[in-house]
């Protein structure tokens, strides 16, 4: 655990409480005068903003609680960014279905796993495409060509039958797709506070942020609002 104190002068408190939030600090400890007298700091959590979000501790008890406070926001924040996962979601079997699910949302669809598929896919959802959706009057939101996101651990067991929602071919495993949003700032003064997460894959080994070409990984993926994301903290 770090800690780091801001003994700034030329700062009011509230302009320094921003600042914090900003850079992405999730747990902040207040000490002001009167906490001095009463022997005690205030906890104030970055991803609670009700009154419940702050609460007075204790000096003798700071060393203690504040370890457990970040494992508290750590599960809160993952319990939140799952809910949104699942929220968002959608389970679909043809080609129609997809592209009138797509944005704004994941999708499941049974794939048969072929790299071809997937660069079809790739074109027919681009920018650039000119299919568009299937109901009548609406043009779809086009930020980026839709990709695999994902084969997740727990697969549904496939019908005999099932194909492929692309090509028609022979299913083999349950695809978890999505469009590619690569706009996402990095840099923590334009981070919103209402992100706890970041877009993955990402490479953090140099400033320029980089898209990690790989075949689709079976992994977990957590989501916040449209963006497949991990937890991440403020360096």
């Amino acid at each position: 655990m770090r800690v780091e104190l801001d003994t700034r002068e030329n700062y009011n408190p509230g302009w320094k409480y921003n600042y914090w939030e900003q850079k992405g600090v999730p747990l902040r400890i207040e000490l002001g005068p009167k906490d001095l007298e009463k022997e005690q700091v205030v906890f104030a959590r970055r991803d609670d903003a009700s009154p419940s979000g702050k609460m007075t501790v204790k000096w003798s008890e700071v060393a203690a609680r504040a370890p457990e406070m970040l494992e508290t926001i750590q599960a809160a924040l993952l319990e939140k960014a799952r809910k949104e996962r699942d929220a968002h979601i959608r389970y679909v079997n043809t080609w129609e279905e997809f592209m009138n699910t797509l944005d704004g949302n994941m999708v499941l669809a049974p794939w048969c796993e072929r790299i071809e598929c997937e660069e079809e896919v790739k074109k027919r959802t681009s920018p650039d495409a000119t299919e568009k959706k299937v109901v009548a009057g609406e043009a779809p939101a086009l930020s980026g060509s839709a990709k695999t996101l994902c084969l997740p651990f727990n697969q549904e067991e496939l019908p005999e039958d099932c194909k492929c929602f692309c090509c028609g071919q022979k299913a083999t495993a349950f695809a978890l797709w999505g469009r590619s949003y690569w706009s996402v700032c990095w840099h923590h003064n334009r981070f919103p506070k209402s992100w706890s997460f970041l877009y993955t894959p990402i490479c953090t080994s140099t400033r320029t942020q980089r898209r990690i070409q790989s075949e689709p990984l079976r992994c977990e993926l957590v989501c916040s609002s449209r963006f497949v994301s991990v937890p991440v903290c403020s360096p």
